[in-house]
């Protein structure tokens, strides 16, 4: 996930709110002369971003990186005032676009590298999810909702349910997501 969201400062004389869809890295708008905005305020954001506000330049960088995802957007509501002291208040609701990627390979030895199956942007994306996981016989060794590959909890690091180390091999998963998105699937080889 992108650890920023920049953002450049219209002139502050209107007011109302904007819906996006935002792929990260990318400016959520981009103004056609220098911002006149001086001074940021009332920050407030569903995800619980950081919000970094440079008036020189009218950029605003919304830091994502402790973030909590609650919901499919994050609401972001500010007050930004001009030069002159007239003031309005922004809200938006940033979507973010992108995909989730399966790591398929772990070797669950301690050592800090590969150690759990990773299922990048997950926790950002869709983070109302279930994963399974079957032997090479198509029996459930695992099953977890809400998986999340930043919470030792709730992510599969070779353990069956049962609570057994899992021998090498070739696994298979699958990844249901309550939102209607496809389902993922793959296989998956631990290593130790």
């Amino acid at each position: 996930m992108n650890p920023g969201v920049r953002t450049a400062c219209r002139p502050c004389r209107s007011s109302g709110g904007a819906n996006h869809n935002h792929r990260p890295g990318h400016p959520l708008f981009r103004p056609e002369r220098q911002p006149e905005c001086t001074s940021f305020s009332g920050f407030s954001s569903s995800w619980s971003a950081s919000p970094s506000y440079d008036g020189a330049t009218g950029t605003l960088v919304l830091d994502y990186a402790n973030a909590t995802p609650a919901g499919p957007s994050d609401e972001v509501g500010f007050t930004l005032c001009d030069q002159l002291g007239a003031c309005t208040q922004a809200t938006l609701s940033i979507a973010i676009d992108g995909s989730i990627t399966a790591y398929n390979g772990i070797s669950p030895n301690g050592d800090g590298i590969n150690d759990y199956f990773i299922l990048k942007n997950i926790q950002f994306l869709e983070p109302d999810n279930k994963v399974n996981i079957y032997n090479r016989w198509g029996d459930k060794v695992f099953e977890m909702e809400g998986y999340n590959p930043d919470i030792p909890e709730k992510r599969f690091n070779g353990i069956s349910d049962k609570g057994k180390a899992l021998p090498s091999g070739v696994y298979f998963y699958k990844v249901e997501f309550s939102s209607g998105r496809e389902p993922l699937t793959g296989y998956l080889t631990i290593k130790k």
